[in-house]
């Protein structure tokens, strides 16, 4: 009958099942719908910009022309120069190129990285230390803070890079970011050589305070499907004064730090759903900060053990569900509510939010029940009633 119901809910609505009335979608740290008026940017620059930015030609020099008003809106919503911008194809690239950076190093030294880092940050250590590297892990503290006393310790000559994220994405842990910058500024001038501190920002950007000088990160990578824009579109952040070295220039494009013809049209859409992001944004956050109060009265009451701290993001929380994290996902998306196992990326490598709950403390049985929820300012209290019942149902 299920199975039923969900064709009947195919053949009526399509593929297009955030306009169904019965969809309750809660994965929006996975992926978000890319917004109207961003599809409309995408369009409109794919129709009107059709040259290559690299080619010497008028079309070419119009498309370069758009490329770079992207960059300095773009830079300008976040407060940042726009020579600090670099366009990629989203986070895991972001991440990518500011590891393969530290490959060029004739002479290995050492990174820290947090202990509950995304695997396309935590991914990189087997070959760093195949490389030569010495890696050295740090853990947070149950609300995601580092103890920056420990940090500074840890921090020698041979450290050339400190990577810790800004927002968790299982457990939506907001990390002393700020504190930390200003350990590794201190460690440079004691050291007396430079740094880089790069922060994974991918769950932060348009929804949690977050200004980029303030903060003092080096580096930062985001994705602009995180918060209505097209997917394989990202850029990395990367501080005045810094500087990196890829693996390969390709083309040259992106200050030769990211080579090959840029995604113009996925630009123009990320500029206009960072726009939609930052409008209202503090208001947006509060509606969000209520839901997710709501959400965690209904989970208690129930019984349900939440394994996100108070003080994490208020658009991410994780939980313990009555059943295996599969069977629960399973069974909720059967009701048309969509949540995560975990965190997106964990369904393709299963031990990935396995490891950052028990990192974090859980009991390796309760990991095993884990379901990541995610809340956009979209929700409303009725759709938050209706998944805390539904939730509450698995267990019966």
């Amino acid at each position: 009958m299920k199975r039923i119901q969900q064709r009947h809910i195919l053949e009526k609505y399509g593929t297009n099942l955030f306009n169904c009335v019965v969809n309750l979608y809660f994965d929006y740290a996975a992926t978000s719908r890319m917004e109207d008026e961003a599809i409309g940017e995408y369009v409109k620059t794919a129709r009107d910009y059709p040259g290559n930015p690299s080619a010497g030609h008028a079309l070419g020099k119009k498309a370069k022309e758009k490329l770079e008003d992207e960059r300095c809106r773009i830079s300008s919503i976040l407060g940042v120069g726009s020579e600090e911008v670099v366009f990629t194809s989203g986070g895991s690239e972001s991440i990518s190129l500011v590891f393969q950076d530290l490959l060029w190093n004739v002479r290995p030294g050492s990174v820290i990285i947090g202990r509950l880092e995304h695997d396309a940050v935590s991914s990189f250590a087997p070959l760093l230390k195949e490389k030569g590297w010495r890696v050295n892990y740090i853990k947070p503290d149950r609300d995601g803070k580092y103890d920056t006393e420990l940090l500074s310790s840890m921090i020698d000559r041979e450290t050339k890079l400190i990577a810790i994220q800004s927002v968790n994405n299982v457990l939506g842990l907001v990390t002393n970011t700020k504190e930390i910058a200003d350990v590794v500024r201190k460690a440079e001038e004691r050291e007396k050589r430079n740094m880089f501190f790069f922060s994974d920002s991918v769950q932060a950007i348009g929804k949690v305070d977050f200004p980029l000088h303030e903060e003092g990160v080096d580096g930062a990578s985001f994705s602009a499907h995180k918060i209505g824009g097209p997917r394989g579109t990202g850029f990395l952040y990367v501080r005045k004064g810094k500087s990196l070295r890829p693996v390969a220039s390709q083309g040259g494009q992106e200050r030769k730090i990211r080579g090959g013809t840029e995604n113009l049209p996925g630009v123009s859409a990320m500029r206009k759903a960072l726009e939609i992001a930052f409008e209202n944004r503090k208001e947006k956050e509060e509606k969000v900060r209520k839901l997710n109060a709501k959400l965690r009265e209904g989970l208690e009451k129930a019984g349900i053990r939440i394994f996100s701290p108070v003080s994490a993001s208020p658009f991410v929380i994780s939980i313990a569900s009555p059943l295996p994290s599969e069977v629960a996902v399973r069974m909720l998306s059967d009701k048309g509510i969509y949540v995560s196992a975990g965190s997106a990326c964990s369904e393709n490598r299963k031990g990935e939010a396995m490891e950052i709950l028990t990192s974090y403390g859980i009991r390796k049985d309760e990991a095993m029940r884990a379901i990541r929820i995610s809340i956009s300012e979209k929700h409303t209290e009725e759709d938050i009633t209706k998944l805390v019942d539904e939730i509450t149902k698995l267990g019966a």
